[in-house]
């Protein structure tokens, strides 16, 4: 995806395996991986969006600030918002094996 203008944009992004599932997904990626990379480089990354390490606990609250459906706590979808200058961007999506494979949803949210 490409942030255009000619300053820094908040995003919100995630990648929604489980939490498809009750929209009658039938075979949902179990547990994706977000990561983010613009040129190279590794911008941002999380996997379970609300349990481990650098939990961003404002997740939630910007899910309904843009509009988004919540996700459960402690489920295995993926989030991030981070701020961004324009230019073109990488989303990679992963199971978290090798061989994991399932259907994900992208959403890319501008938060400003």
């Amino acid at each position: 995806f490409i942030i255009g203008g000619s300053g820094p944009r908040r995003v919100l992004i995630r990648a929604v395996g489980p939490g498809i599932a009750r929209f009658g997904v039938a075979s949902p990626l179990a547990n994706p991986t977000l990561s983010l990379w613009r040129d190279g480089t590794l911008i941002g990354a999380n996997d379970d969006y609300s349990t481990g390490t650098n939990v961003d606990t404002t997740l939630s609250q910007l899910f309904a600030t843009v509009g988004a459906f919540p996700l459960t706590l402690g489920s295995r979808d993926a989030a991030l918002a981070v701020e961004l200058e324009p230019g073109s961007y990488t989303a990679l999506i992963r199971g978290s094996t090798a061989t994991e494979t399932g259907e994900v949803l992208l959403e890319v949210y501008f938060l400003n």
